[in-house]
């Protein structure tokens, strides 16, 4: 259970201007209009946050290492700077794959490689690649693949609903969004769907190491 730490009046009127009345008003209604147990709450759903790290990282990575595969399949290695994968692309998928070329070339010279590149796309830009856009160019050509453990006959659509559902979240997160009343066990479930349809050892880990529903029994007693 969480330290039930209480602000004297002072202490909560600075810490309601450093992190502003807005931010700390999405926690009246929970707190039941006392001021007092805000903070409390706050810090409940920064740790709540905190707890996402690790299952959304292995998801992640997990996911765009597969695609990633199915890409290399498909065109090449080095298949950011293959004209027919780029030019179906977004403008800005386009800009994002210059500009990780660029930063990676510029940070690690002639030893820059492919996984540099895959390290620094962004989850929107995996995500993109499970739409229609790329239908014919992928799904069609193997990107079945990266899900070898999937059920016969989920549609590429039901996949990348999840995972946007993911990006979603984990934006939310990064933003230092409020995420106790969002459902969190929901998104465990999502993260974890995922996970066993690209590999059931690295789900076993998530299981092993996961917090989060720990981190949600701490939520603060009034």
């Amino acid at each position: 259970m969480q330290y039930p730490f209480s602000c004297m009046p002072n202490t909560f009127v600075a810490l309601e201007i450093t992190l502003s009345s807005q931010r700390l008003g999405r926690y009246l209604a929970e707190a039941r209009g006392d001021k007092r147990r805000i903070m409390r709450l706050y810090v409940w759903n920064a740790r709540l946050c905190e707890a996402f790290y690790l299952p959304c990282q292995l998801v992640e990575v997990a996911v765009r290492n597969r695609l990633h595969d199915t890409l290399t399949r498909r065109f090449s290695v080095v298949w950011y700077s293959d004209a027919a994968f780029v030019s179906p692309l977004p403008d800005r998928f386009k800009n994002e794959i210059t500009n990780a070329v660029r930063d990676c070339t510029r940070e690690h010279g002639k030893a820059m490689t492919t996984n540099h590149i895959v390290c620094s796309m962004s989850l929107g830009f995996w995500c993109h690649l499970l739409t229609s856009n790329f239908d014919h160019i992928l799904w069609k050509n193997g990107m079945g693949q990266a899900f070898p453990h999937i059920a016969r006959g989920v549609a590429r659509q039901h996949i990348y609903d999840r995972l946007d559902q993911l990006r979603k979240w984990r934006n939310r997160i990064a933003h230092h969004g409020v995420i106790f009343d969002k459902k969190p066990m929901r998104e465990v479930q999502n993260i974890k769907f995922i996970i066993d349809w690209v590999c059931p050892e690295t789900s076993w880990l998530l299981n092993e190491t996961s917090n989060v529903s720990r981190t949600i029994n701490m939520k603060p007693k009034f």
